[in-house]
């Protein structure tokens, strides 16, 4: 599981140091060396519908109290294409990041939008951002930050965002 070797990128590297790898991402590595079963995949992806599902009610719950307009668009989202389009191509490693990306930018839009400059709301977008990078899915990690930064910059420019919410930003 560990002493694999990638031969074809860059003269070669281990798969545990490719950033392309979920190794590390607690989700899912312990459950394939618990039960070292290819079928267990199967309840990770299940798994990362349900995050991605309870996710973006979160991200809604922003914008609007109505719990039946929150299940809809959170079910619209959790079953959408840019989650099971990955599927039939074996990418579920995008899932897993993409799984995460609306908590992400929750935990942002709280921070700098909605004055929710916590040490808690910082901690879990560092939390989020971490667990995001660890899936693997580095690609939608780094557009993810790139739309937060823009957000910063226009945010910024605009005069809405004050010294202490980048504090916690940065």
């Amino acid at each position: 599981y560990f002493t694999t070797w990638n031969n074809l990128w860059a003269g070669g590297f281990p798969v545990i140091a490719s950033p392309g790898s979920d190794k590390y991402y607690p989700l899912s590595a312990p459950f394939f060396l618990i039960f070292q079963d290819l079928f267990i995949v199967n309840f990770v992806i299940l798994l990362h519908i349900l995050i991605a599902y309870c996710a973006f009610f979160k991200l809604g719950s922003l914008v609007t109290r109505n719990h039946n307009a929150l299940m809809i668009f959170s079910l619209l989202f959790a079953f959408s294409g840019i989650i099971f389009g990955r599927f039939e191509t074996g990418h579920h490693l995008l899932l897993y990041g993409i799984a995460w990306i609306p908590l992400l930018y929750y935990f942002f839009l709280k921070i700098a939008v909605f004055n929710g400059t916590t040490i808690l709301n910082g901690v879990l977008l560092s939390i989020v951002s971490v667990l995001m990078y660890f899936t693997g899915n580095i690609y939608h990690f780094i557009f993810a930050w790139l739309i937060i930064l823009i957000f910063c910059l226009y945010y910024i420019v605009t005069k809405q965002l004050k010294g202490k919410i980048l504090y916690y930003l940065l």
